[in-house]
């Protein structure tokens, strides 16, 4: 079972409401240039096929977090944060690998289920 697909119209939309989190540090995690992540907004029909899964979790987890947060503000602190649990290294240094997303959104969720993160 694969991640189900998402029209293109869904996933440029989900990027705006992330729109709080710069366009670099996106790039960044997506190992893109800024210029493709904007391309994004307008026509995500232009990302490459082996980014797909990739831009789906970070997404899926940025909303996530922002639910657990309340703002996607806190949570763009909490991911440039030093923190205990990520080896003392900030939770948003892992999200350029999908194993990494996994890994910083099982710790959302102890957070959300009371593990002091």
């Amino acid at each position: 079972m694969g991640i189900p697909e998402k029209n293109g119209d869904s996933i440029s939309e989900d990027l705006k409401q992330v729109s709080v989190i710069e366009d670099s540090q996106i790039a960044e995690w997506m190992s893109m240039d800024i210029g493709e992540i904007q391309d994004l907004y307008s026509d995500i029909t232009k990302i490459e096929e082996g980014k797909k899964e990739h831009l789906l979790l970070l997404l899926n987890f940025l909303k996530n977090g922002n639910r657990v947060f309340g703002s996607y503000e806190v949570l763009n602190d909490w991911l440039s944060k030093e923190n205990f649990f990520f080896d003392n290294k900030a939770p948003g240094s892992f999200l350029n690998k999908i194993s990494g997303i996994k890994f910083t959104n099982d710790r959302l969720c102890a957070i959300e289920h009371g593990d002091n993160v």
